[in-house]
């Protein structure tokens, strides 16, 4: 029971904050609403329809798959492989676990900001250091090509660090017996 009441604040948070909104916007899909206080009226799924009519709505959706192709492999991959590379114990690695860790604790405005430098398509650093490689420089946010991946290189970094945090700490919770008889089996590293 005192578990249970422990959990009522951060439910109390996500009702407010996502759930109630969810469910809000869900429902608000079925009404034509209009902003300025016109009459609001009942749309049933016309607004779906519409939506599935829209060229702009499959493009945002191709999108979002691209987005996602992108970063769930690559997020998984680094996160596992920085996992592994940091399991060792000792005060050097805790020094650079804080380093991994910290892009995912530094606020999301101030990360952006700093990589809204580095993707600059007249001074950023990115574009500065191609060109000392005198290879092209391109307008990274601007471009049609460029922008998704950019925008994915970005959520990786940010992100990458948490997901490097929850590897390790899965891998801390494994059974030492159970590593020892892989090693007696002959599994490698």
């Amino acid at each position: 029971m005192f578990g249970l009441l422990l959990t009522v604040p951060s439910l109390l948070f996500l009702s407010v904050f996502v759930y109630l909104p969810a469910l809000m916007s869900l429902g608000l899909g079925f009404f034509h609403y209009h902003l300025f206080g016109a009459q609001t009226t009942f749309a049933g799924l016309s607004n779906f329809e519409d939506a599935l009519h829209y060229p702009i709505f499959w493009l945002a959706l191709r999108n979002t798959l691209l987005l996602a192709l992108l970063l769930v492999p690559t997020t998984l991959f680094g996160a596992l492989t920085l996992a592994l590379l940091l399991q060792q114990p000792g005060k050097l690695y805790s020094a650079i676990r804080t380093v991994v860790l910290l892009p995912y604790i530094t606020p999301i405005i101030a990360t952006s900001i700093g990589w809204l430098w580095i993707f600059n398509p007249q001074y950023g650093e990115l574009n500065a250091f191609l060109a000392t490689l005198h290879l092209p420089t391109h307008s990274w946010l601007l471009s049609p090509t460029w922008a998704l991946p950019s925008v994915a290189l970005y959520t990786l970094w940010h992100g990458l660090g948490f997901d490097t945090v929850i590897i390790l700490s899965a891998l801390a919770s494994l059974p030492r017996n159970l590593i020892e008889a892989a090693i007696v089996d002959g599994a490698g590293s």
